[in-house]
C-alpha cells in the first residue's frame, strides 16, 4: 500500500512524506522477505528446496525486469503516477495470492518441542556455528567485483545506456537461466560438489576481470564477461539459499534463514564498501586479482565449514530438523 501512496506524491515537492514512506516500504519488504523464506522452509521438503529456490531466484530476476526496467519504460510513456501505481498494484496482487492459501496446507511440523525463536536456539544446534561462518565468508570476494563492475565498464569505454541494458533486462534474462541451471546442478551433484564447481568457476571469472584490467578486452568480451558473472551469481544464490534451508529449524524457520542470509549479505556489503577505496589507491587490476585470490582462500575454508555443518549427510528425503547431526566442536 505504501507504493500506491508514493504514486500520489511528487518526489521533490512532497519530500517530507516521500522518504518516511520509502523507509516503511523497505521495512515492510524486509518483513515480507523473512515471512516468505520461513514459509518456504516450512513447506518445502529437502528434495524440493533447490527447485523452490530456483523459482525464488527467478522471481527476483523477473522483478528486476518488470519492477525495474519495466517501470522505467512505463514512466517514459505514462509518467510517474501511473508507473508507480502500476508497480504498487502488481506488488499487492503478488502478496494477495497468499491470502487464498491456507498456511497449514502442506506445512511440515517440527517434531521436537516448540521453543521461542531466538539466536540462542540457532547457535545451540550442532553444525550451526560452521554454517554461520560459511555464510559470513562465502560472498566476500564477490563483493569486491560487483562494487567496481559498472565503474570499470564505464572506464573501459562502454556507454551508460549499454551498461544499463547489461544490468537491467539482459541481466534479468541471464538470471532466470542461472537460477534454473543452479537447481539442475544441485539435483545432479549435491551441495558439496555444487559449491566446489561454483568456487572454481567464479575464481576463473574473477581472473578474467583481472586480465581485462591489465590488458584490456574488446567491448563484446567485456559484455559477455559481465553477463557470465551475473549468470554465476544467480546460480550461487540458489545454492546458498538451499544450504540455508537445509539447516533451518521448522520451529523457527524464518529466524534461522534470516540469520544466515543476513550474515551472507553483511560481508558481501563490507567487501563492496572497502573496494572503492582500494581501487582508487591501487587500481582495478589489484582489486580484481585480490578477489581472485580471496575466492580461492575463502572458497577452500567454506568447503571445510560446509563439511563440518554436515549438510551433505542429510539425505534428500530426510528432515534436517530431526536428523542426528554430530557436533563440530
Amino acid at each position: 500500500m505504501t507504493i500506491i501512496a508514493l504514486s500520489q506524491l511528487d518526489p521533490v515537492a512532497d519530500i517530507g512524506l516521500f522518504f518516511p514512506l520509502l523507509l516503511i516500504t523497505a521495512f515492510a519488504s524486509a518483513t515480507q522477505d523473512i515471512a516468505t523464506d520461513g514459509y518456504a522452509v516450512e513447506h518445502l521438503p529437502p528434495q524440493y528446496q533447490s527447485g523452490g529456490n530456483a523459482i525464488q531466484s527467478g522471481a527476483v530476476a523477473a522483478g528486476v525486469l518488470i519492477g525495474g526496467s519495466g517501470t522505467l519504460f512505463l514512466y517514459d510513456i505514462v509518467g510517474w503516477q501511473t508507473a508507480v501505481l502500476t508497480a504498487g498494484v502488481l506488488s499487492f496482487a503478488a502478496v494477495a495470492v497468499f491470502l487464498a492459501i491456507p498456511e497449514a496446507l502442506g506445512k511440515r511440523e517440527a517434531e521436537r518441542e516448540q521453543q521461542k525463536p531466538g539466536l540462542r536456539n540457532f547457535f545451540s544446534r550442532p553444525g550451526a556455528v560452521a554454517i554461520f561462518a560459511f555464510a559470513l565468508i562465502f560472498r566476500l570476494p564477490e563483493g569486491l567485483i560487483k562494487a567496481l563492475e559498472q565503474s570499470f565498464l564505464v572506464d573501459a569505454g562502454l556507454s551508460l545506456s549499454m551498461i544499463g541494458l547489461i544490468s537491467g533486462g539482459s541481466a534479468a534474462a541471464v538470471g532466470l537461466m542461472g537460477a534454473y541451471v543452479g537447481m539442475v546442478v544441485i539435483k545432479r551433484l549435491g551441495l558439496a560438489q555444487f559449491f566446489t564447481a561454483l568456487i572454481v568457476a567464479r575464481t576463473l571469472i574473477f581472473a578474467l576481470y583481472g586480465t581485462a584490467a591489465l590488458y584490456g578486452m574488446p567491448y563484446e568480451a567485456l559484455i559477455s564477461l559481465s553477463m557470465l558473472n551475473t549468470f554465476s551469481r544467480y546460480i550461487e544464490i540458489v545454492g546458498l539459499f538451499t544450504a540455508f534451508m537445509r539447516v533451518s529449524s521448522l520451529s523457527q524457520a524464518g529466524t534461522d534463514f534470516t540469520i544466515l542470509s543476513s550474515a551472507n549479505l553483511l560481508v558481501y556489503m563490507v567487501g563492496s564498501l572497502v573496494t572503492g577505496i582500494a581501487a582508487q589507491a591501487l587500481g582495478y587490476a589489484f582489486v580484481f586479482w585480490l578477489a581472485c585470490a580471496l575466492s580461492i582462500v575463502t572458497g577452500a575454508i567454506a568447503l571445510v565449514l560446509l563439511a563440518k555443518s554436515q549438510i551433505g549427510q542429510v539425505a534428500p528425503t530426510e528432515d534436517p530438523n530431526t536428523a542426528q547431526v554430530p557436533t563440530t566442536s
